[in-house]
């Protein structure tokens, strides 16, 4: 299929992808050096942050400041907030993989502990978990796990710290279901 021809989606509606970019696909007409921006539909926030930027673009049409012929841009934006919102509904946690898949390898060294010669064992397993919130382990229970209990563990602790300090760009897989949460009791909420 040729670039910029826009797809049919499951509902029937035309919708630019990665593959089959749309009619008014920005990234083709980007500058080489123009910054962007780019949404995908795995962001809940995404569908309404579409929605926000069709407002903004109706009033500048209204007042005069963009031409009329931007309501075909308008409309394709509206189409896309509603198939963000249907593909998410249809796929949601299909872009979530394992740990080692979908990692940099030249940087998952990294996440490795530098000492104990890069293993990960209970103790330095037990520490990662401590720096996450919501966890209900004790040394004892992780000493417990198989190694690769461990290791699943210990990444996706460390992930997740980092994460959380800015570094949005660290990939964070789901959490180990074997990870107990701490039991909320009642009355505890403020």
């Amino acid at each position: 299929m040729p670039r910029g021809r826009p797809i049919q989606s499951g509902e029937g509606g035309i919708m630019g992808s990665k593959a089959n970019p749309g009619q008014f696909d920005c990234y083709a007409s980007a500058l080489p050096d123009e910054p962007m921006f780019i949404l995908l539909a795995r962001d809940p926030m995404a569908p309404m942050i579409v929605q926000n930027w069709v407002n903004a673009r109706k009033h500048l049409i209204a007042t005069g400041e963009k031409p009329l012929e931007d309501m075909d841009l308008v409309d394709e934006a509206l189409t896309c907030a509603a198939e963000m919102r249907g593909w998410r509904f249809d796929n949601e946690g299909k872009w979530r993989v394992r740990a080692d898949e979908g990692v940099d390898p030249t940087t998952a060294d990294l996440f490795k502990p530098t000492g104990n010669h890069g293993l990960v064992d209970a103790e330095i397993c037990f520490n990662s978990l401590l720096l996450v919130c919501d966890t209900d382990v004790t040394e004892d229970l992780v000493a417990t796990w198989t190694q690769e209990q461990m290791d699943r563990a210990y990444d996706w602790a460390m992930r997740l710290h980092l994460h959380a300090s800015d570094n949005s760009g660290v990939f964070v897989p789901e959490r180990p279901d074997f990870i107990p949460k701490f039991a909320r009791l009642a009355g505890t909420d403020s």
